[in-house]
């Protein structure tokens, strides 16, 4: 399992490399942020798409 191999920041760092986002679920995790937060992310892909 890779989550087990690696850490977060280590996760952070790959997904900034490659170019992809990460989303970490963790216990200070909330539904509510989580929701939140994917859809402000997906409203900045959509704007910047189009810019």
């Amino acid at each position: 399992m890779l989550s087990a191999q690696a850490g977060t920041e280590e996760l952070r760092d790959f997904a900034e490399m490659v170019g992809t986002e990460l989303v970490v679920i963790d216990e200070a995790t909330t539904i509510p942020a989580l929701r939140d937060h994917l859809r402000w992310s997906a409203a900045h892909h959509r704007l910047a798409a189009g810019l």
